[in-house]
């Protein structure tokens, strides 16, 4: 006999590790109001669907609510049971501009255990990568700065190094 399940729902980016399968979807909310830990208020927000692998049998185990938007899977990572994810908020182009870009850090059962936030006012994220300890993040506007995160610690990540250079990345390879 053959079963199959689906999730029957949208997402624009997908991550798998060894153990979960995660759809990142972004929404809009332009209410003013919210409904704690489902839906923050105002803005652009990521509902991050994580379903278990269960040995090849997925199941959904979690709805974790990020604030901002995943620019694609290398936004997004699983390293020691944690899930961690840069996001950029706000508009970059309003005058005066409001994003702001940061990495957040939930343990395995969807709680939030550290973050780093306030990268990069008035500019988005344009490239990211997670590689072990570390992040990579580069914003973008005029000059893109390259953030190193070390992300260690789960419950308190830090920028550990930033390097603005001229030029254009969207895309970090680790080497």
């Amino acid at each position: 006999e053959v079963s199959a399940s689906t999730h029957a729902g949208r997402g624009h980016n997908i991550m798998m590790s060894e153990t979960n399968v995660y759809i990142a979807e972004t929404n809009w909310n332009y209410m003013s109001s919210s409904i704690p830990g489902v839906l923050p208020s105002g803005g652009v927000w990521t509902a991050m669907l994580k379903f278990a692998m269960n040995g090849g049998s997925p199941q959904f185990s979690k709805l974790i609510t990020i604030p901002g938007s995943v620019l694609n899977q290398f936004s997004m990572d699983e390293h020691r049971d944690h899930l961690r994810v840069a996001t950029t908020y706000g508009e970059m182009w309003s005058n005066p501009p409001t994003s702001v870009s940061g990495v957040y850090i939930f343990n395995a059962n969807g709680e939030q255990t550290g973050e780093v936030t306030e990268l990069a006012p008035g500019e988005r994220i344009y490239s990211a990568r997670f590689e072990g300890d570390k992040a990579y993040v580069v914003t973008f506007r005029q000059v893109d700065p390259l953030f190193v995160l070390d992300l260690r610690d789960p419950t308190a990540p830090i920028v550990q190094g930033q390097l603005k250079i001229p030029g254009f990345s969207n895309y970090l390879h680790p080497v």
